[in-house]
């Protein structure tokens, strides 16, 4: 049957027939993007989202048409595409780890603790159900085990503890901070080499099973599993893991931890912390826990820093900028202090871990006073903690402001405190 189109000659075959190839070609295109879409990783997922999520609004649409105006088997079809296109996209959400973290919860697999936790870092990192599984001591198999009691008790700690972590009310420097991940970065920057030399001179081998206690980033962690190869195994722990679990990998595992309780089961060949102690008040019940956790013949390394030897922030200057670089820098130290943090717990570490029982007991200091890093580090230090300090009195955002502008073009070289390293054999 031939019909007039706008002065063309068409016919109902024609017409048919070309709207038919549109549909395939359609379809095909979607198959394409659909394919690639299940290739991206989860960390560049955010950046292709708005494509997933449009090409599903299309089939949506394309399911309307097809049981508004055709018949069922199309209707069917695109129904069936539509659908597993909607949860592809979704489990690639942010909402998706969150959603099984509470249906997990609700079936008693975590207890509430693990789940508030999870739940923070999940609003970050959207794979991080894999990185939660860790989360719970002796796996989930030990939960389901406790999961019964737990519920029928209705605790809301973890069995055998006092909650899944201590506090982080008092903490400045998190890790849930915007520039938490660079800051990490920068002292990975000037502490690794010195670090890695002291564990590689505690004889740091294949097959050794370490322990890297507040780990922050996933540096160390990474440099550690590659040392131990794969017949070690390296476990980071953090209260908020959400920067070591990028670190995650076949002899790698993350769990996040409080120091101060029960350490982790199996034992360790080396166990490692480094800028951890000094900011938990518990310190020296945590430096027993890391103790006990080494096997015989195993290595403890314990880095932390001595703000009271070493009180100024720079040395050299204008005496204006030079004084007030200096006068935040005491703000910013009795504001840790002021939260539990310890200013002259790096020169106790030697005497600590000798009383602890360790034996071959050594220290150094390290002391940077020029690295190209501490200028960054200071300005990134300052973005964290401004706030605290103007909120407390201790300083003005005019005075932070002018510091940091000091700094950045030269007229004051910023120091850092010295780091205190001890290492103990049991």
């Amino acid at each position: 049957m031939h019909f007039n189109f706008n002065g063309a000659d068409c016919t109902w075959y024609g017409f048919w027939f070309a709207f038919g190839l549109t549909a395939s070609v359609f379809l095909l295109f979607s198959a394409a993007v659909s394919w690639t879409l299940a290739s991206v990783t989860r960390e560049h997922w955010a950046s292709v989202a708005p494509i997933a999520w449009a090409l599903f609004a299309s089939h949506a649409f394309h399911v309307f048409l097809s049981w508004r105006y055709f018949f069922a088997g199309p209707g069917v079809f695109s129904t069936v595409i539509t659908a597993l296109l909607g949860v592809g996209a979704f489990r690639e959400s942010r909402a998706w780890p969150r959603l099984r973290l509470l249906a997990d919860y609700l079936s008693g697999r975590f207890p509430l603790p693990y789940l508030q936790r999870a739940l923070t870092i999940a609003k970050f990192e959207p794979g991080v159900y894999e990185v939660v599984e860790s989360f719970v001591p002796g796996g989930l198999a030990s939960w389901r085990a406790h999961a019964g009691a737990w519920r029928q008790s209705g605790r809301h700690a973890c069995p055998g503890g006092r909650g899944l972590v201590m506090s982080e009310s008092g903490y400045i420097l998190k890790n849930a901070d915007a520039v938490a991940s660079t800051r990490l970065d920068v002292l990975a920057s000037i502490f690794d080499p010195w670090t890695r030399a002291h564990l590689d001179a505690r004889g740091l081998s294949a097959g050794w099973r370490c322990w890297e206690a507040g780990a922050g980033g996933p540096n160390t962690v990474r440099w550690l599993a590659e040392r131990v190869g794969p017949t070690g195994h390296v476990l980071a722990t953090d209260l908020d893991p959400r920067w070591a679990a990028a670190a995650i990998g076949a002899n790698v595992s993350v769990l996040a931890h409080d120091v101060t309780e029960a350490p982790p089961e199996g034992g360790f060949d080396l166990i490692h912390a480094r800028l951890v102690l000094t900011h938990v008040p518990e310190r020296e019940r945590a430096l027993r826990n890391l103790a006990g956790a080494l096997r015989p013949g195993g290595w403890l390394v314990v880095e932390d820093p001595d703000p009271d030897l070493l009180p100024l922030s720079c040395l050299d200057g204008p005496d204006e900028a030079r004084e007030l670089a200096n006068r935040l820098r005491a703000s910013f130290r009795s504001m840790l202090a002021a939260r539990g943090g310890a200013l002259a717990f790096g020169r106790r570490l030697p005497g600590l871990l000798s009383g602890l029982g360790l034996a071959d007991v050594g220290a150094e200091a390290y002391c940077p006073v020029v690295h190209p890093s501490l200028a960054v580090l200071d300005r990134l230090t300052y973005e964290q903690v401004g706030k605290g300090l103007v909120a407390a009195g201790l300083a003005t955002e005019a005075e932070i402001a002018e510091h940091v502008d000091n700094v950045s073009c030269g007229l004051v070289t910023p120091l850092m405190a010295p780091l205190i390293t001890v290492w103990g054999r049991k």
